[in-house]
């Protein structure tokens, strides 16, 4: 693990934005000592440097971000009062400009986030009241929002990772605090008659879950031991074969930091540091390496 240069809040809320041959990351919003911002800046990896970009029109916190095409959607978030928001911001990278779309059916904050087959996928989080178990489907193209069948479980803070036809919602927190389960939505059997959750497996209890990145076709689970050591959970599914790797790091991740990655690379932003306060930091794992093998002519 390394280090990478540090910005200005906690919480920050990440999307992966490809563009051409350039990988970028951008941070989102989030919350700094000073409250909810409306901060958004890139951060190129080749350069280890950080760039501001348009604000966003709405400062929140405690919330997260996806990449759909080639714009980030933003829902919901906690506004500088404490109450929730329902909005939904949209960034458009390449002309630098936001916009509002349709409302969400309900407020949300630290909600679980991801894409699948063109549509956003908002699952369960806090209403401002409770924590929610709804899964909530956004159509991009007629801006308009679904209701799709619950969770088992209300949960907040859940990781959400799509792999293949399969969407994983791990961890997270229910009204019984730390949930360690993971369920399984499969959105093509969202259909009168069918099931679309299965629950999966259980969390390992004696580690402090990070979260989940889709990587090269696998799921990985990144977690600090008690030991202050990091592992790794590998899923495969092709054969349905789990691999756990412990190792020792000076570097480690702050708690409640966001995940992104690319190329193999996962980047861990933000968070709270050891007393609590707001952390800028940012910590590089290499989590796939590609092998190029020469080629022999006979």
């Amino acid at each position: 693990m390394i280090d990478g240069a540090e910005f200005e809040r906690c919480f920050a809320e990440w999307v992966r934005q490809i563009t051409g041959l350039t990988s970028i990351v951008i941070a989102i919003a989030g919350q700094t000592s000073e409250g909810p911002t409306n901060l958004v800046e890139r951060y190129d990896p080749q350069t280890d440097t950080w760039t501001k970009l348009a604000d966003k029109p709405t400062a929140v916190s405690e919330v997260s971000a996806v990449l759909l095409g080639e714009k980030i959607y933003v829902p919901g978030g906690k506004l500088a009062d404490g109450k929730v928001s329902n909005c939904l911001e949209v960034f458009d990278p390449r002309k630098g400009t936001w916009e509002s779309k349709t409302e969400l059916p309900h407020s949300l904050v630290n909600y679980g986030i991801t894409t699948y087959e063109g549509s956003l996928y908002v699952f369960g989080g806090w209403d401002g009241e409770s924590i929610q178990n709804s899964v909530l489907r956004y159509y991009p193209d007629a801006d308009i929002w679904k209701e799709m069948s619950r969770m088992p479980t209300a949960k907040s803070r859940a990781s959400v990772v799509t792999l293949g036809e399969r969407i994983f919602v791990i961890g997270g927190e229910s009204d019984n605090n730390k949930d360690l389960f993971i369920e399984v939505y499969y959105p093509m059997q969202d259909v009168d008659g069918e099931k679309p959750w299965r629950k999966y497996l259980s969390l390992d209890s004696d580690v402090k879950f990070l979260g989940g990145q889709e990587i090269s076709g696998r799921l990985f689970l990144f977690s600090l031991t008690e030991n202050g050591d990091f592992q790794i959970d590998s899923y495969t599914p092709e054969n349905s074969s789990w691999y756990t790797y412990v190792e020792k790091s000076s570097t480690l991740p702050d708690k409640q930091s966001q995940l992104c990655n690319m190329s193999g690379e996962v980047f861990f932003l933000g968070g709270m540091d050891s007393e609590g306060l707001p952390s800028g930091k940012v910590v590089r794992y290499r989590a796939v390496f590609t092998i190029v093998l020469p080629q022999i002519n006979n």
